[in-house]
């Protein structure tokens, strides 16, 4: 029996992982590259440099404002991370990027006590 594109994503949409409709269809789960294969070939993978795929958008991005008051009012970075369930490094490298952009203002620290004179 042969796997057509229409029964490959309609399994995908009931969420089967492609091990189960490799069983399903009798391929042992070492025909696991086939498969990639016949992705590729059926344009069912993402190829990366193709200018039709939607980009990939951060979930800050939607809340700028809200996050320049956070950052107004104190919050640590760790804090506001936590708050838009992203990693500490995510959210960091997202603001120095959107201050790049000029699009977070930069928020001065009060400098920390004790230390060296």
């Amino acid at each position: 029996m042969e796997l057509t594109v229409e029964e490959y994503l309609s399994l995908k949409q009931q969420g089967l992982p492609d091990y189960e409709i490799l069983r399903m269809f009798h391929y042992s789960e070492n025909s696991g590259m086939a498969l990639y294969h016949w992705k590729k070939r059926n344009n069912l993978i993402f190829q990366h440099g193709k200018k039709d795929m939607p980009k990939k958008t951060n979930v800050l991005d939607d809340h700028i404002e809200e996050i320049n008051h956070m950052r107004q009012s104190n919050y640590t970075s760790k804090e506001i991370a936590f708050k838009f369930g992203v990693k500490l490094t995510t959210y960091e490298y997202w603001v120095r990027d959107k201050k790049k952009q000029g699009v977070l203002q930069t928020i001065p620290r009060a400098k920390k006590k004790g230390g060296k004179p």
